[in-house]
């Protein structure tokens, strides 16, 4: 009879919450105590938005340049008041970004699999 130790159980952990809930602060605790990786959709967000990106392209044909900073990166707070004051933008600019962060954090977890 051949005994077989099962794998260490893979876990993901998300952490929601509003702005200021601490979510960035059990990240850095996570990652410093316990080394587990960190895969951060509002960084992803960020970069579906950079410079040059595909999807700032698109933010750009529906807002015009006005969107942009004098650099031609995205202006954030000129979005965030088009976004908050419609729910259809908001649902639009989400549809862009999103799809961009869900395939992020899959291709990361599937590699982050692969290592063990």
């Amino acid at each position: 009879m051949v005994n077989v130790i099962p794998a260490p159980l893979q876990r993901v952990i998300g952490l929601t919450g509003g702005v200021g809930m601490g979510k960035t602060t059990i990240s850095h605790y996570l990652a410093a105590t316990h080394q587990m990786p960190i895969l951060d959709a509002d960084l992803f967000a960020r970069e579906a938005v950079e410079l040059n990106s595909p999807i700032l392209a698109e933010i750009v044909e529906r807002y015009g340049a006005s969107i942009l900073q004098p650099d031609r990166s995205l202006d954030r707070a000129r979005l965030a008041q088009i976004i908050f004051s419609s729910s259809a933008e908001r649902l639009w600019v989400e549809q862009q970004i999103h799809p961009f962060v869900r395939d992020r954090l899959v291709s990361n977890l599937k590699s982050l699999a692969a290592q063990g």
